[in-house]
């Protein structure tokens, strides 16, 4: 008796973890869609790239346009690995990052889920200012190259001045139909790593900043 009762506790807490993990899928699909949907993602006429990309900062102010370089993953690569001070930003969800990401990447996401969908992350400018400060060279990077570059236009819009994005993100960008119409990262077969060094997770540099406002 004392083992069916184990057996169905397990089954019970497997059911609540399937329950959670289909929560985040349904969180990060609809914003999948929207990278798939934003700038650079469909036609060239859409979008200035390459080179450069535009897309709005907040709803209310889409009339305010910014320009932010747009690099691909081989540019990208040659930066991180020059030795130049480059950091690689992955701002997709933590879940994302864990499946697979650019070595040595740094993970802050530029969206967390909130009241049932995604919302923008109210620290995300902060975390990074606190750990990286505004001169920090950075590149950043996503799934398929929308949230980065919104990501991008945010930290631009806050002060930090050697801000690139990378084009196609890690998966690359995908037309209406998903086909993949410019390979990311990964596709394009550059080195992928699913190591997490404390100093690169979320957890750890939302923590630093969560010390720092409390100092």
């Amino acid at each position: 008796m004392k083992d069916l009762y184990q057996v169905l506790h397990q089954k019970e807490m497997d059911l609540a973890r399937v329950r959670k993990e289909i929560e985040t899928l349904h969180s990060i699909i609809p914003l999948l869609a929207e990278d798939r949907d934003r700038p650079g993602n469909v036609t060239e006429a859409v979008s200035p790239a390459p080179g450069h990309g535009r897309w709005p900062l907040e709803p209310e102010s889409r009339g305010a346009m910014m320009e932010i370089k747009r690099i691909s993953p081989e540019q990208a690569k040659e930066l991180l690995d020059a030795n130049k001070g480059y950091i690689y930003l992955d701002v997709r969800t933590v879940s994302e990052f864990e499946a697979g990401h650019v070595p040595g990447a740094k993970n802050v996401p530029v969206v967390e889920p909130a009241y049932g969908r995604m919302q923008i992350n109210p620290r995300f400018v902060k975390i990074m200012e606190t750990n990286f400060g505004k001169d920090v060279k950075c590149i950043t990077g996503c799934q398929s190259g929308g949230r980065s570059l919104k990501a991008a236009e945010l930290l631009v819009a806050a002060g930090f001045v050697n801000v690139v994005d990378m084009r196609g993100g890690f998966g690359g960008e995908l037309d209406q139909l998903g086909r993949l119409v410019y390979p990311g990262w990964a596709p394009r077969g550059l080195p992928v790593s699913r190591g997490r060094a404390p100093e690169d997770r979320y957890e750890s540099l939302a923590k630093t900043n969560e010390s720092a406002e409390t100092a």
